[in-house]
């Protein structure tokens, strides 16, 4: 991350366009890292679901694979200085999010009004 930062500091002051691009790359190795370091939260989900109903941790798996994603696409366009589209990618991530977890509320008010 902090070469990544110096690269793009010396590279725009030679050509503004190579530093987009080499902060893109950045971003995806970075990610790719971070990737190749999930296997423990797997295991961690996959023992909690043994324990809970799978559609719990189904909903929060998929909450937690959309909040990432869309918090990876709104630092690409930020980076690449396109904030407002960044914006109405988490906005629509926060709607996704809201979305799949409609089942779950309505099974908690199931449950409160029981």
């Amino acid at each position: 991350g902090i070469l990544a930062v110096i690269a793009i500091s010396v590279i725009r002051e030679i050509h503004e366009s190579y530093a987009k691009w080499i902060a893109l790359v950045s971003l995806v190795i970075c990610f790719g890292i971070i990737v190749s370091s999930v296997e423990d939260a797997v295991a961690f989900m996959k023992d909690i679901s043994v324990r809970v109903e799978n559609k719990y941790v189904s909903v929060i798996l998929k909450g937690l694979g959309v909040s990432v994603l869309t918090g990876v696409a709104y630092e690409i366009c930020q980076s690449l200085g396109e904030q407002s589209i960044g914006r109405y990618i988490e906005t629509v991530g926060k709607i996704e999010i809201i979305i799949l977890s409609i089942p779950l509320l309505k099974e908690l008010v199931g449950l409160i009004l029981l």
